[in-house]
Parts: C-alpha cells; structure tokens; sequence
C-alpha cells in the first residue's frame, strides 16, 4: 500500500497513513484554512509500502506544499508539477498513473455508501470520496491509458533520508535535542539531512548563537538564517526570508522586526491572528513614537490622525503646544527675527524627545 506522511504542521497527524486518506486529510484541511483565511506549508514524502513510511526511509517523493491556496485539492496535479521539474514527462506519468490507480483500488474497496467527516489529526479511513475527488481520478486514469506505463520502481523524487528509524517529528525533535548535548550539530546533520531545519532551530531555541552561525554557512536553511538574523537584529533579513516555516514563536519575531523598522501597519496584520498583549504594547508605543516624531516635523495632521486612534492625553499636548510653536516660528519668520525663529524651532524639535529617549533605552534593553 502506497502510504503518505506530513510533517512540520500541527494540523496533521504525524503517522503516516495511505494515500486515499491522504487526499481526505489534505481537503478538509484546505477547507479550514480557507475558512481561517490563512497560508501554511506542509511537508509532503510519499513512501511505496508501509514498512518504509514507518522507517521514514527510500521516499518516493519529497516536496512542500503550500496550503490554503487550493494545491491541497489537487494533489496529484501538484506532485506531476514537482517531478517534472527534474524528471521526464514520462517518468512522471508512470508515477502519478501508479498513483491514481492505487487511489481507484482504495476508491473501490469502500464499502458504506455514506459520507464521514474526517479530522486531520486522526488516521480515519473516509466512507466516501470527495466531489472534488472525481476529476483527479479521471486525470489520472487518462494517463495511465496515455502512458500505457506501469509503475518502474523509479525513485522519482529521491528525497533526503534518514538513518535511523524515526517514529513521527515530535520524537525526532526530542532524539536530536538528546543527542545535541553531547554531539556537534555538524555530525547529526550528515546522519539526519532531512532534520537540518530542525537541528538550527534547536540551536537558536537553546540560544547556541555562535555554532548555529558557523552550522547556517555549511548547512543553510530558511529556519537557521531566520534566527540567526532574528538575533543579530538584522530586522530587513528577517522579513525578507519568505521560505521559512513560520510558527507561532518566529510569526511574533516577524512582527516584532516590522515594529522595528517602523512598518507597523504589517505587525498590525500579523497581530490580528497572533493576538499578542506584549505586540499590542509595543504597536501603540511605536505609534506614539512616530507620532511625536510628525509634531517635531511640523506635521501636525499625520499626527492628529494617529490621536485619533490612540486618544492619548500626552500626545494630544504634544500636537496642542507643537501648533503654538509652528505659529511663533511663522510670526518670527514673518518678522525676520532669525534668533527667535531658530528658538522655537529647537523647542518644537525637542517636543516629547524625553518620551522618544524612554523608548530607546527600554528597546535597548
């Protein structure tokens, strides 16, 4: 039985299960997280009996979907996508015709007539296909009849492997953090090549800076460059590095470098799904930060604008006191008294850089 398996998303169970209930367990995952409105990715392996999907070894095929744009519906669609970007049309064909024959074998053999839903976290055999089911199959079984080819054996994806039998990722996670505390992360790297995203992200998670920096050089990886960026306050690599898998923990750091450069509308964004106090506190800082900064630049109405959210006593005398001195700076200028009109400009510059020296200091800290 051609078995599949998904890691590195909580959604899905971490056992492997057959590629008929795969296509159940991808479906109404897309159906939640269309409903949630939200992007994720999954990694996908598709092993060609049981026994190898238990051992996490000899992967027919190794790719990661992204989720929540519809690939989950279509999954043969994407897997013929993946491999012909590095194989033939026709060894592509061969593989997906094996493919949707086993799920057509696996179609038949159900027995109730009734539907039943399934969660993603259980391995439950569904009672009846999906309608969306229906053209996939036909897709396929069109190309097996094209291709008049049977499956070869051909390892179509060869994808990374492991060297030892690795039950599901929570307790490869847990082996490789043991295993850390006595070994360099060099050598279980070459043992575990698969694992490398997580071997960096146990680095950063156990605040191993300095080997996850030398590790990221001979072994990059999205996860490894984001925390090693996250950490040496490089906030523009941070959000530039849209391959990494974004949990809950590296969403917040995303945010927080978005605070950073003063791109709070984006941390906003990410904010309404995280629901984050702290995020929440630090968001209405920086716009009382960039809201004193429009009153020593004259722009009173970008900073009114900002009040109008914040309703915020201090700021509001902040803009009051910032007109009066824009007015004494015009009656000076009108007046051509240079030394009075310089006067006010350095009080008006100065407005609220007490609270501005506050907020450096607490962000240095």
């Amino acid at each position: 039985m051609i078995s599949i398996s998904f890691d590195q998303n909580h959604r899905f169970s971490k056992k492997p299960i057959s590629l008929y209930e795969g296509l159940s367990v991808l479906s109404q995952v897309e159906d939640q997280l269309a409903l949630e409105e939200v992007e994720e990715s999954v990694h996908i392996r598709i092993y060609s009996n049981e026994h190898d999907a238990k051992r996490r070894k000899n992967s027919n095929f190794d790719a990661v979907m992204t989720l929540g744009l519809g690939y989950g519906y279509n999954l043969l669609e994407f897997i013929e996508e993946q491999v012909e970007i590095n194989y033939s049309k026709e060894a592509a064909e061969a593989f997906i015709g094996h493919l949707a024959s086993e799920i057509k074998d696996s179609q038949r053999s159900e027995q109730s007539p009734e539907p039943v839903a399934v969660d993603p976290h259980e391995n439950v055999q569904p009672k009846k296909h999906r309608k969306w089911l229906r053209p996939v199959l036909l897709g396929g079984i069109g190309i097996i009849l094209l291709s008049g080819m049977g499956f070869t054996g051909i390892h179509v994806y060869q994808g990374i492997q492991a060297t030892e039998a690795v039950e599901d990722l929570q307790s490869s996670k847990e082996l490789l953090e043991n295993r850390l505390k006595e070994e360099a992360p060099e050598v279980l790297a070459v043992e575990y090549p698969e694992e490398i995203g997580t071997i960096a992200t146990l680095l950063a998670e156990e605040k191993r800076f300095d080997e996850l920096k030398s590790f990221n050089q001979e072994w990059p990886t999205p996860e490894g460059s984001f925390d090693l960026a996250f950490h040496q306050e490089d906030w523009e690599t941070v959000i530039s590095l849209d391959e990494t898998s974004l949990t809950e923990e590296r969403k917040v750091m995303l945010a927080y470098s978005f605070i950073q450069l003063d791109r709070l509308e984006e941390a906003e964004i990410l904010n309404r799904t995280l629901k984050s106090e702290k995020l929440s506190v630090l968001i209405t800082e920086q716009w009382m930060v960039r809201g004193i900064k429009y009153v020593q630049s004259g722009n009173f109405q970008a900073a009114k604008d900002i009040q109008k959210e914040l309703s915020d006593p201090y700021l509001e005398e902040l803009i009051e006191t910032g007109e009066a001195c824009q007015e004494m700076i015009d009656f000076y200028k009108e007046q051509k008294d240079n030394r009075n009109k310089e006067l006010w400009e350095k009080r008006l510059k100065n407005l609220g850089e007490e609270y501005l020296e506050h907020e450096t200091q607490k962000t240095a800290t």
